[in-house]
């Protein structure tokens, strides 16, 4: 406990120059604010919505579209797995863009995956309906 120049037994500097109240020296009567924890931070209670990016670099094929999602895949994807982007065409709540692989026959199961699965488990089953016909 830092002690100020005499003046008043038991305070404690604080980092402020001039807290609430007016004590003189920005220095508080009592250290029994300082103990206690602070509680976490809220969340701010903002609605972010994102709408899918699509990549500019012209190393992306399209291989399906509909009213609110395009899927593609890049041109030059190493065996036996292909690079899948998908991308959402209007603003939604959360994740819009989500990376996937896909060896021919099944999806890889990686944090994308399960993060599509979870929140839109019919785009899933219309992604990979789509690679099925297609033959990738």
């Amino acid at each position: 406990m830092l002690v100020c120049d005499g003046s008043k037994e038991g305070t404690v500097k604080t980092g402020n120059h001039a807290p609430p109240g007016g004590v003189r020296g920005g220095f508080l009567p009592t250290p029994s604010g300082l103990d206690k924890k602070t509680p976490p931070r809220k969340h701010s209670g903002k609605v972010r919505h994102n709408i899918g990016l699509i990549p500019e670099n012209g190393q992306w094929d399209v291989i399906a579209e509909n009213r609110g999602w395009w899927l593609l895949i890049k041109r030059e994807s190493g065996e036996p797995w292909k690079t899948l982007k998908l991308g959402s065409k209007i603003y939604r709540l959360g994740k819009a863009n989500f990376n996937l692989g896909w060896n021919g026959s099944r999806l890889a199961q990686g944090g994308h995956q399960a993060l599509l699965y979870a929140g839109y488990p019919e785009v899933e089953e219309w992604v990979i309906a789509n690679l099925v016909e297609a033959h990738v």
